[in-house]
C-alpha cells in the first residue's frame, strides 16, 4: 500500500490498474472520504421524461385507430461487454420489469417503458500486495424502446399461438449507479443509446420474448477508468398480454 504521509494514512489508497502491456500503469489518485459519493442520482427532469413517455404511450394507444395489445413483463437483463480493456470488464446478470403496448395488427409499433438493473464487474491490481481485486458496478435505468415489428400470424384471424419479430432503437436513461470501490468517483452517461431487435412467442395471454441491442454510446463520462466500454444490452422476459379492440 502506498501512503502519502502520516496524516493521510486513514484516507489514502492508491491502486494501479491492471494493464496488458508490461511497464505501463494507470495510477488512480486518492479521494477524501467526504468526497466519495455512494451513488449517482439524476435530476427530476428524467423522472418527468419517464412520466411523459408513459403518458404518450397510452394516449397513442387510445387514439390509434387499430387494435392494441398491452404487455406486462419481467425477467433477465444482461450486459455483454464489447471492450473488456485494462480493467477486464465482465458483464453480469441483472433484471427488469415494465410494460409495452403493441399498436397495430399484423404490422405493429411497440413503444414501452421498463425499469432495468444492470451489473458489471471489473478488476484492479493492488500495487501493495500485487493481487487482483474485483469490484462491482450496478446501474439502474429506465429503458424506453420504440420498436417496429410484424406478427407472423394476423391476430385478427384468431388462434392462441403467435410469433413476432421486431427491431428499432432503445434509450437507457440512468437513474442511479453504485460503485463499490470507494477510491473512485465516476459519472455514468445520462442516456445510453442502443439499436437492435428481437422476437417473441405467445400462447393465449402468456408470452416469452428476447432481444439483443448493440450499444451506440459508451457507459461513462470522463476518464475515471482507462477503458470506457460499450456494453451491449440483452434481455429475456416473460409476461402476460391484454388485447383490446380498436376503433375500426
Amino acid at each position: 500500500m502506498t501512503m502519502t504521509n502520516s496524516d493521510n494514512i486513514n484516507k489514502t489508497l492508491l491502486y494501479t490498474a491492471h494493464l496488458r502491456q508490461p511497464g505501463w500503469s494507470l495510477l488512480i489518485g486518492p479521494v477524501d472520504k467526504a468526497e466519495r459519493p455512494k451513488g449517482h442520482r439524476t435530476g427530476s427532469e428524467r423522472m418527468k421524461l419517464m412520466h411523459a413517455v408513459l403518458s404518450i404511450m397510452f394516449i397513442a394507444a387510445a387514439l390509434f385507430g387499430q387494435s392494441q395489445t398491452f404487455h406486462l413483463s419481467g425477467g433477465f437483463s444482461g450486459s455483454d461487454v464489447r471492450e473488456a480493456g485494462d480493467e477486464q470488464w465482465v458483464g453480469r446478470s441483472g433484471y427488469q420489469f415494465g410494460a409495452d403496448v403493441l399498436i397495430g395488427n399484423r404490422l405493429f409499433v411497440k413503444p414501452g417503458v421498463h425499469y432495468v438493473v444492470r451489473n458489471m464487474r471489473y478488476t484492479l491490481l493492488d500495487d501493495a500486495t500485487l493481487s487482483e481485486q474485483e469490484f462491482e458496478y450496478t446501474s439502474q435505468h429506465v429503458s424506453i424502446p420504440v420498436l417496429v415489428g410484424a406478427n407472423l400470424i394476423d391476430p385478427l384471424e384468431g388462434g392462441k399461438f403467435n410469433a413476432y419479430l421486431m427491431a428499432g432503437p432503445t434509450a437507457l436513461i440512468a437513474m442511479r449507479t453504485d460503485l463499490n470501490n470507494s477510491t473512485l468517483s465516476v459519472d455514468t452517461r445520462g442516456t445510453q443509446w442502443y439499436l437492435g431487435g428481437g422476437g417473441g412467442l405467445g400462447y393465449g395471454p402468456v408470452f416469452l420474448e428476447g432481444g439483443y441491442h448493440l450499444a451506440m454510446s459508451n457507459v461513462f463520462k470522463g476518464e475515471g477508468f482507462s477503458t470506457n466500454p460499450k456494453v451491449n444490452y440483452t434481455y429475456i422476459i416473460v409476461g402476460v398480454r391484454l388485447r383490446f379492440p380498436g376503433q375500426n
